[in-house]
């Protein structure tokens, strides 16, 4: 009966080994394993690999053939065996290029400069979606600046591999993180919901970055973009995309916040005047001219009805708030909630002797969507003044001199508020 020998048991042991690395490896035929080391106390094992001999090497910047300088030894962290940490080791040929000079080979199993394989950065990549770098980098014992590090190289090579599609419809925004309002601005496709561009800070020249990558096609083919009023975004957007002003299109929450800004500076100079005459009809009422009517109780809203439907410039300025189309989507889901309609209808009666329910009613009937581009205006309203909308508001607005940007409204109210109850302002909403 014939047996191997302790030397050629272990040869054909390692012999296999290499086969088996070599295949779950995926080698190319320039590369072979030249030997698996396994350390049993660190849990660990090393996977050497080396240049076939005879293999023609090229310049990974030119392609031209060069003759190999000398070598240097490098390790990359590669997928665990079992519960073994694996390492690939190799002695990679550093080339003498006539034109670049001394350059080390490029390797196939990872990107240069890099410490791990493309396969384990596959994984962490997965994970990163998943979880923190904090996290990941944890459960996959990284530091965290490698955790980082292997997210801005999948970051760059998704870049790289972006195609100069127009994008249609951007959307811009500042997304606030940590403490002491540190911002980062975030450019998205809202069609595809792709995030296009990252950068620090909320100024003016953290797009500038994005928008120069843009060819004229690019910046041509969008179509809208949806943002906030921050004045810096707005600069850099009129700066480099044509015909910006018609594509900008203001997000409702921002410019529904400036025109409850303006109600409520309305409320607060008519309370002034009112207090100093000694009628405290407006004291503790600042949350109902600005609650939403679906979330008036029915109590709460026949209540509210003495204030509503008076001749105070604050149930003027109301009633133009409220007059405004209805957001898309938006419907009651709740059937306790009281309809505005039928309270309007319990109160038609004080509804038909006051000019300011005759403005509410001539605006609602002719409301519509609102459409991209639209402004929300907040009309000028004088003592006595005829209770009708301009045929062409803005037009009027603009031969009285009354508007304003409205900029002011984000922290002091506005500026052409005057300080007695008439209120002699229009805020165009820009």
């Amino acid at each position: 009966m014939c047996s191997f020998g302790p030397d050629l048991e272990a040869g054909r042991r390692a012999d296999d080994d290499r086969a088996l690395y070599q295949t779950i490896l995926g080698l190319q035929a320039l590369w072979d394993v030249e030997r698996v080391e396994l350390r049993e106390a660190t849990q660990e094992v090393d996977v050497w690999v080396g240049a076939t001999p005879g293999t023609t090497l090229r310049c990974p910047h030119c392609g031209d053939v060069a003759p190999i300088y000398d070598h240097v030894e490098r390790r990359w962290r590669h997928l665990d065996t079992c519960q073994f940490r694996t390492l690939l080791c190799a002695r990679v040929p550093r080339l003498q290029c006539a034109t670049h000079g001394a350059t080390t080979v490029s390797v196939p199993w990872a990107e240069a400069g890099a410490r791990f394989t493309l396969l384990f950065e596959r994984l962490a990549i997965a994970w990163l979606r998943e979880a923190t770098p904090t996290a990941v980098a944890r459960r996959l014992g990284l530091s965290w600046d490698e955790a980082r590090g292997i997210m801005e190289r999948a970051v760059r090579r998704g870049l790289q591999r972006r195609e100069p599609t127009p994008v249609p419809y951007l959307g811009i925004d500042a997304k606030s993180f940590l403490k002491r309002h540190q911002y980062v601005s975030v450019v998205v496709d809202l069609e595809h919901a792709r995030i296009l561009h990252v950068a620090d800070d909320r100024k003016a020249s953290s797009l500038v970055p994005y928008f120069t990558t843009l060819t004229n096609a690019q910046r041509g083919g969008i179509a809208a973009i949806a943002m906030d009023m921050w004045e810096p975004y707005r600069h850099t957007v009129r700066a480099h995309v044509p015909d910006a002003d018609a594509k900008i299109v203001f997000d409702k929450f921002h410019v529904l916040q400036h025109v409850a800004n303006a109600v409520d500076q309305v409320r607060r100079q008519e309370h002034k005047a009112l207090v100093a005459v000694g009628d405290t009809r407006l004291t503790r009422t600042k949350y109902a001219w600005l609650k939403n009517p679906a979330n008036f109780s029915a109590k709460a809203w026949r209540d509210f009805a003495a204030l509503r439907t008076n001749t105070l410039h604050s149930a003027r300025a109301r009633a133009m708030k409220e007059s405004r189309p209805p957001a898309q989507g938006a419907s009651r889901q709740h059937s306790h909630v009281p309809d505005t309609s039928h309270h309007q209808r319990r109160d038609g009666r004080a509804q038909r002797e006051d000019s300011v329910d005759q403005i509410q009613r001539a605006w609602l009937s002719q409301s519509r969507r609102l459409q991209d581009g639209d402004l929300l205006l907040l009309w000028r309203i004088r003592s006595g003044a005829p209770a009708r909308r301009p045929t062409n508001p803005l037009e009027t607005l603009k031969s009285q001199n009354t508007i304003c940007d409205g900029s002011a409204l984000q922290h002091t109210g506005c500026p052409c508020v005057p300080v007695t109850p008439v209120v002699n302002c229009c805020c165009s909403i820009l």
